[in-house]
């Protein structure tokens, strides 16, 4: 149990290690937005459609109950932060929703698929693809339909009321239009259709896509890097 665990955990910890210790030591010469961009559109979609498209039917009927466990595990927390921020602290609707989603929907795809890869093996790779589209169609839609509901009553001219009318459709549109969400929902519908992937599809895929999880580790200690940086600056600046 023990080898186990640490089998897990040491090559975790030192991805996010080493992201760290980049951060650190190359200062604002790490293109942290590039790697981002690298891994939300590229690398994760890729990889989320190769382990979704690849799935029996059967391997998918069995996330049913998954699903709901997910949406009730994210949306409890979400509604208690949500809950607390306008009641206990007195925020306002706008940074009450950003706390809420910020608390309510876990880091799946940067620590999730690394993590449970490492742990269960491949076949939790699904799990992974079913957790991330679950919380960007159920998530993403509640944080914007506070953040919209804050805009509006917030005053304002009546040309900025018009032009915030459309901003909700818009940035629902966007949200399920990223890759990271296409991808498991395209993976899913070719495994219902019983499809098989060419070989060379899924090679060529598999190339970027396997890149994922050091990636996504690397990212993650990438951005703590920063913020130590972004925090000691800041005292520095106020003991001066």
């Amino acid at each position: 149990m023990i080898y186990r665990i640490a089998s897990a955990l040491i090559p975790f910890l030192f991805s996010m290690g080493a992201g760290y210790f980049a951060g650190r030591v190359k200062q604002g010469a790490m293109p942290l937005s590039s790697i981002n961009t690298m891994l939300v559109d590229y690398a994760m979609p890729f990889a989320l459609f190769l382990y979704t498209a690849s799935m029996q039917r059967a391997s998918l009927a069995q996330h049913a109950v998954l699903i709901a466990v997910l949406v009730g595990v994210m949306l409890a927390p979400y509604f208690a932060s949500l809950l607390a921020s306008r009641f206990v602290f007195k925020s306002d609707p706008a940074t009450a929703a950003v706390r809420a989603v910020t608390i309510g929907m876990p880091n799946f795809a940067s620590v999730g698929l690394p993590l449970l890869r490492a742990v269960y093996g491949p076949e939790s790779d699904l799990t992974v693809a079913i957790a991330v589209t679950t919380a960007a169609v159920v998530m993403s839609p509640a944080a914007l339909l506070l953040l919209e509901r804050a805009r509006c009553a917030a005053p304002s001219r009546s040309s900025e009321v018009q032009r915030t009318d459309g901003l909700l459709v818009r940035a629902l549109h966007n949200t399920f239009l990223k890759p990271v969400v296409l991808a498991p929902i395209g993976g899913v519908l070719v495994s219902l259709c019983g499809w098989t992937l060419p070989d060379l599809l899924a090679q060529s895929l598999n190339i970027i896509g396997s890149t994922t999880a050091g990636l996504a580790l690397f990212s993650t200690g990438l951005v703590l890097a920063v913020q130590r940086s972004g925090s000691t600056h800041r005292r520095v600046s106020a003991s001066c």
